[in-house]
Parts: C-alpha cells; structure tokens; sequence
C-alpha cells in the first residue's frame, strides 16, 4: 500500500494571475478552503502519512502557511524547495531523496 505523495506546488500560477499575484496557487481558497488543505483531507483518508511538496514561487509564504494548517499535524511534511524552476518531471527528480525507494502517488497543480 502507498504511503506517500508528493505536491508540485513549485509553478508560479501564471494564467491565475489575478488570483496568485500575491500568494501561491495551492494557498488560493474555493468553496471555504484552500486546495493543498483540501489535497491534505483527500490523503488523510487515503492513509498518507508521508507528504514531500516541492516549492519555488513564493516559497516561505507557502511552507508557512502549510505548517500552519491543523490537518498538517497528521502528516510527516518535507519541502523540496528549488532554486530555479525545475518543472515536473525536474521536481519530481530533486525530491527523490526525501521520497527514497517507496512508490508514491503525485499531485500537480
């Protein structure tokens, strides 16, 4: 059974500008709340309990919000932070030694 995934949540939002100007896409709020907590709800109930999410645009004010979030105390949280914008399949390869050898399910915004 797979008990870890991993959150591309590097991207810059650019066709929701309006929306992500000053905040990252994840943190954008629907329907009450905000879509990586609304990802978070979806894998508690799938038995995740390990969570690597990368980070570029806006980093700190994202890994801060994150960390913030009550449902986040229910998972083992590493970031991945790039310093350049490495795209998925680069995200997905820098973050391999947080992910280690275990599958893990993958999630892009």
């Amino acid at each position: 059974m797979i008990k870890q995934a991993m959150i591309l949540a590097a991207g810059m939002g650019s066709r929701m500008l309006h929306l992500t100007k000053d905040i990252p896409k994840p943190m954008v709020v629907v329907d009450g709340m905000s879509l990586i907590e609304r990802h978070f709800h979806y894998l508690l109930k799938s038995d995740i309990r390990k969570i690597v999410i990368n980070t570029y645009y806006k980093a700190e004010i994202l890994e801060n919000f994150i960390m913030g979030l009550s449902v986040a105390k229910n998972f083992e949280i590493h970031f991945s932070r790039e310093r350049e914008l490495l795209g998925t399949a680069g995200g997905v390869k820098n973050a391999l030694n947080l992910l280690g050898k275990e599958a893990f399910f993958c999630y892009q915004y």
